[in-house]
């Protein structure tokens, strides 16, 4: 993306001449797909403790790759899922900490969500992800400035962005017989297909993978990774942090479960304690109701 820019010129008293100083320059956004019949699977919103460790296996057994766009909250909460999916050969990609709508947050806010998940990333894998996808965007071309500018603020701080050309609509939670249907309608779209390991009931899509993958490659179809679509190494796409920068990222992360193990504990400590609670009020209720009736 490239941001667009307002003219100058100055006009002579009388209109009798004019000159440019600056010519006016509109919004620039360009778009690159892989061609062929080649498409990459790729997923929003994990990593989920439910359903992101059954779509790797199904990955697994199908010979499929895939990247992993992961939300930053989610990577420190299953730090062990992210481990999982770089270990199985699979590219991890950034999708901001909270997964706001970036069209509408602050350059300051959109950073923070940035450079916060992939120090959560480069700390729990040892490499930093270039790959970024913005939330609530990634199958729609942007349309105004606006949407433009989270682009370009991901740009500004390395960020490839990747989108998505195929969406296969899996978080509607419809049938696996639609979500392959749908798949196969937006074929002619692109090459980049987006599902979801995350953010809701992920069952229907564990078992629409391997109807996907079976219509796919029946129609010749073959499916790569995003970094052949983008005829780039995976090291390219996840280099390997070292040094200060590896030690700071494994800080945020370390920080980050810290805080959400924490979390975990607060909260299974509370329940205990209503538990205990209400417990003590069912052993009152019980005593009061003897006592009442040795005195009747």
């Amino acid at each position: 993306a490239v941001a667009g820019a307002p003219g100058w010129r100055r006009v002579a008293p009388g209109l009798t001449a004019e000159r440019f100083w600056a010519t006016p320059r509109a919004w620039k956004l360009e778009r690159w797909s892989g061609g062929g019949k080649r498409v990459a699977i790729t997923f929003d919103d994990g990593p989920s403790a439910t359903w992101t460790p059954l779509i790797l296996a199904q990955l697994r057994r199908l010979h499929v790759p895939a990247t992993f766009f992961v939300i930053g909250k989610n990577a420190a909460a299953n730090p062990g899922l992210v481990s999982a999916e770089v270990a199985a050969g699979d590219l991890v990609g950034n999708h901001t900490f909270s997964h706001p709508n970036l069209a509408v947050t602050g350059g300051l806010r959109t950073r923070l969500e940035i450079t916060t998940t992939s120090r959560i990333i480069a700390g729990i894998t040892g490499r930093r992800p270039t790959m970024f996808r913005a939330p609530y965007s990634a199958d729609t071309a942007p349309s105004s400035p606006r949407d433009l500018i989270p682009l370009l603020r991901a740009q500004g701080l390395g960020m490839q962005v990747v989108g998505a050309s195929v969406d296969s609509q899996d978080y509607r939670r419809p049938s696996p017989q639609r979500i392959v249907q749908n798949v196969l309608r937006g074929l002619h779209q692109g090459n980049i297909l987006l599902f979801h390991d995350g953010g809701g009931n992920r069952a229907n899509t564990v078992a629409a993978l391997p109807m996907v993958v079976s219509a796919l490659r029946a129609r010749g179809y073959h499916l790569v990774s995003v970094a052949q679509l983008l005829r780039a190494s995976p090291a390219t796409l996840m280099p390997r942090v070292t040094g200060t920068q590896l030690w700071l990222s494994r800080s945020v992360a370390w920080a980050a479960e810290g805080w959400f193990l924490m979390t975990r504990w607060v909260a299974l400590l509370g329940i205990g304690l209503l538990g205990l609670l209400l417990l003590r009020s069912l052993l009152l209720a019980v005593l009061a109701v003897r006592h009442r009736r040795r005195g009747a």
